[in-house]
């Protein structure tokens, strides 16, 4: 397997928040990411957003 870089997805309402956490399991990686809008504090963010990625081999 190849190694990579997970990063938060870009935030058009905002700024980029970070992630709550990263879950692994075999084929995929699931980021569960906190979403800042300009005026929320570092505490409160206003959203969340989770995004799967798919890795790995997808031959049977």
């Amino acid at each position: 397997m190849l190694p990579g870089t997970v990063t938060p997805q870009q935030y058009a309402g905002g700024h980029a928040g970070g992630f709550e956490r990263l879950d692994l399991a075999r084929g995929q990686v699931t980021a569960h990411e906190n979403r800042h809008r300009h005026e929320d504090s570092v505490c409160c963010p206003s959203g969340k957003a989770v995004t799967v990625w798919r890795v790995g081999d997808e031959t049977p």
